[in-house]
């Protein structure tokens, strides 16, 4: 390879790396191959794949034309001379070539920019805010053919929208220039503008429903009351959540489609209100009445005793009772009692007590929620039970067998107020003692008795003859 070679491929090299088609090391990989293979630089470059043939017409042309413009001059003329002179007067084609390293290369060969058509929208076009908006253009290259889908998309007022043949964008409001930019691979670039309008929409007011209850609704002091709405925007679309209730009675309710409330007693105008995210408010109302409540008084019964029944005073009687209200339900553990006699005597749905003897009126009371008291009541008789006895015995000498009785250990008293069912005993453990006193028998009753002995190993004899005491 000669000097005028590398100065040549020296000259090509940096056209190349200039025009940022090229880097250093590709170019010295090149220079090598080159070397091994004693084919053009072009070619080497070309083998390589770091450049196309496009890339070096153009190199090739910049550094034939970047030579000194004198000589070049000079030689076009001397050409021109010869090929004008050589024709004898007639009129010729003028060419002109340049020999460069040992070869003929032809004339510059200029590249041609790439076609670009915007083919929608049409310029002057009008869409309303928030529209989406189709882009399509077109492009093709002489050299690089369809070059459609590396068009660029920009607005002067969003910026960048995207690349390729068909685009859909949302673009701010406002009078855009859209520009269409295609770029060919020897760095030609074509660029085509349109305007386009996008013009802000009215905002639109939100609507409301309320759903429930309906105006003129009557409700009961204390009964929980449901709320529920709907409300959506054209822009903002379901704003159920956002509706804000209020009472010109009770001030603010809550917030949401649905909610729950106890109002107070009285007409209420309940309003439910929305707003958009543009400030724009509507509400609706309806119109509720809550009404006192007239309160039941409570029921009571005693369910026992009877009225009329007779006790002793050391009877434990057990009183019953049931009592409900129809706003509280069942009450009966709050029932109290009473006697005329005694006073209060116990509360609750069933009490047991002893009673002094007398004629006792017993009342039965319930109060409700409200204060509202009821009661009822029975008669019964209390008997005195102060009536005595006195019993005495002899005492046993001998067993049954006549033998001697000499381990005495006390007697057993059998009594009750059925001869045939003596269902209640004493044990005298003193073998000594043959009296018994009985204090506080029942008045008025027939009692019943009978002693046993029994000696030291329990041993217990028969029951003596039966006596009998009215009291």
């Amino acid at each position: 390879m000669n000097i005028v070679e590398n100065k040549e491929n020296s000259r090509i090299g940096n056209v190349l790396i200039n025009k940022g088609w090229l880097s250093s090391e590709q170019l010295e990989q090149a220079l090598l191959l080159q070397r091994q293979t004693s084919q053009r630089l072009g070619e080497s470059l070309i083998q390589l794949g770091y450049i196309n043939q496009k890339q070096l017409r153009k190199a090739l042309n910049q550094q034939t034309w970047s030579r000194s413009s004198i000589a070049g001059v000079m030689l076009a003329a001397s050409q021109l001379f010869i090929s004008a002179c050589g024709g004898g007067g007639s009129d010729s084609t003028v060419t002109t070539q340049v020999s460069q390293g040992g070869q003929t290369n032809p004339g510059p060969v200029a590249n041609s920019a790439p076609n670009l058509d915007i083919t929608s929208p049409s310029s002057g076009a009008n869409f309303s805010d928030g529209q989406e908006i189709a882009f399509t253009a077109t492009a093709d290259d002489n050299e690089d053919g369809n070059l459609s889908q590396n068009v660029q998309w920009s607005s002067n007022l969003d910026g960048a929208l995207g690349t390729g043949a068909e685009l859909t964008a949302v673009l701010s409001a406002g009078s855009h220039t859209i520009t269409a930019t295609v770029t060919d691979s020897g760095g030609e670039e074509t660029s085509q503008s349109i305007s386009v309008s996008v013009n802000e929409a009215a905002n639109t007011v939100p609507q409301i429903s309320i759903t429930a209850p309906v105006g003129g609704s009557s409700f009961s002091d204390g009964q929980s009351i449901t709320f529920t709405a709907t409300a959506d925007d054209n822009e903002d679309g379901d704003l159920s959540t956002n509706i804000e209730w209020s009472s010109n009675l009770d001030g603010a309710l809550g917030t949401g489609s649905s909610f729950s409330t106890v109002l107070s007693v009285g007409s209420h105008t309940i309003t439910a209100t929305i707003t958009d995210s543009e400030g724009e408010e509507v509400s609706e109302i309806i119109i509720v009445s809550v009404n006192e409540t007239i309160n039941i008084a409570p029921e009571i019964s005693i369910t026992a005793p009877v009225g009329g029944n007779s006790f002793y005073d050391s009877d434990v009687i057990t009183f019953t009772a049931s009592a409900t209200d129809s706003e509280d339900g069942d009450i009966s553990q709050n029932v109290i009692w009473y006697s005329d006699i005694e006073g209060e005597i116990g509360n609750g749905a069933s009490i047991n007590v002893s009673l002094s003897a007398s004629t006792h009126t017993i009342t039965a009371e319930i109060t409700d929620s409200e204060g509202t008291t009821t009661q009822t009541q029975i008669d019964i008789l209390v008997s005195a039970t102060h009536g005595t006895a006195t019993l005495s015995w002899a005492a046993p000498t001998a067993y049954t067998d006549d033998s001697e009785l000499d381990d005495l250990a006390g007697y057993k008293i059998y009594y009750g107020e059925n001869a045939d069912d003596l269902d209640q005993l004493i044990t005298i453990e003193d073998p000594n003692n043959l009296t018994h006193v009985f204090e506080e028998l029942r008045t008025g009753t027939t009692y019943y008795f009978a002693v046993s002995a029994y000696n030291s190993t329990g041993v217990e004899s028969r029951l003596s003859e039966l006596v009998n005491k009215d009291t």
